[in-house]
């Protein structure tokens, strides 16, 4: 089994396993034998903490021998495909399995259902009752996959990341899930998520997203990275001040220099005593000219914030992650 599976690795005393069979962008040859192979990789590590499996996304795991399989202690799982697109519904066996998970990573995740983890009756706990941390990246859901997701998960969620997939020309689906959808469907979190990020990556449109100001409600968050032209400053000097909460202690926008004069509203109201915790801003500045205008002013508004005590970082560009999937989600674990 060792030289089948190529990228296969048990690491003990830190109980954590990695499934990536095969050459990076290549699924396995035989499916069967790759179920058997996890199969009888889950059954060698009942004291499993952490795991990380890229699966075959076309292919179900209801019929798969895992009776004799227990990952109680199972706490930070994550999820690739070899395929286009997963559906994290095909792994609802493999998740049923983990009653104590508390992150979750998934990568290339195109549909959740209604119930995907199985019913439940009013009173039920959730099935993952003890999730605190949700990443989704490369992800192309709908609003409705994402409620149904986070259908599944309990009260303790306390950061979730979004990645949209980005398609050739930097833009994603109409029907993937927008900035304000996403807060809509968090809404049952608002008193305990502390960190979120929805980050599309390349230049992107202002939008007007009518959902928005429910942000401030979530009186809990301390970290918020998101699009800047997810907010309006192109016509709103409060389009900062009138959105954020008053528990933000880091700001990251990415997108343009444009973003002076509603920074300014922000610095005033911090010098008068609200955002009391704000202590670092970054911008990710796709347009960046060092001499142009607006990055002019994007200059001295960072240096006012410096002088009030605020760090301000202005980044020129962003850089993409090459990392596979599964690497990237175990290089914190």
């Amino acid at each position: 089994m060792e030289s089948d599976l190529r990228r296969g690795s048990l690491v003990y005393p830190g109980h954590a396993l990695t499934l990536d069979r095969g050459l990076a962008g290549q699924g396995p040859k035989d499916s069967s034998e790759y179920f058997s192979e996890l199969v009888s990789l889950l059954q060698l590590t009942p004291n499993l903490a952490s795991a990380g499996f890229r699966l075959p996304g076309c292919e179900s795991y209801e019929t798969l021998p895992l009776s004799g399989v227990s990952l109680t202690f199972l706490k930070r799982l994550a999820l690739a495909t070899f395929d286009q697109e997963f559906l994290l519904d095909r792994a609802a066996t493999i998740i049923r399995l983990a009653p104590n998970l508390e992150v979750l990573h998934c990568h290339d995740c195109a549909e959740v259902t209604f119930g995907f983890l199985g019913s439940k009756t009013l009173g039920d706990a959730p099935h993952l009752q003890n999730l605190t941390e949700l990443s989704l990246t490369n992800s192309s859901l709908t609003a409705s996959s994402l409620r149904n997701l986070l259908g599944a998960v309990g009260p303790k969620l306390t950061k979730v990341s979004i990645r949209p997939r980005r398609r050739a020309d930097s833009t994603t689906s109409e029907d993937d899930v927008q900035f304000d959808q996403v807060l809509a469907a968090l809404q049952s979190w608002r008193q305990t998520l502390r960190e979120l990020s929805f980050c599309v990556h390349g230049i992107q449109l202002p939008e007007h997203l009518p959902g928005l100001r429910v942000l401030r409600e979530f009186r809990a968050l301390q970290i918020l990275q998101a699009e800047a032209n997810f907010f309006e400053f192109y016509t709103q000097r409060d389009a900062l001040t009138s959105t954020l909460p008053p528990s933000v202690r880091e700001l990251r926008l990415l997108g343009f220099s444009r973003l002076t004069p509603a920074l300014q509203d922000l610095l005033e109201v911090f010098r008068a005593g609200k955002f009391p915790g704000l202590s670092r801003i970054e911008i990710d500045d796709q347009e960046f000219e060092p001499e142009s205008p607006p990055a002019l002013e994007l200059r001295q508004v960072g240096a006012d914030f410096l002088y009030a005590g605020v760090d301000f970082v202005v980044h020129e560009c962003i850089a993409d992650s090459e990392d596979s999937p599964i690497e990237d989600s175990f290089t914190t674990w």
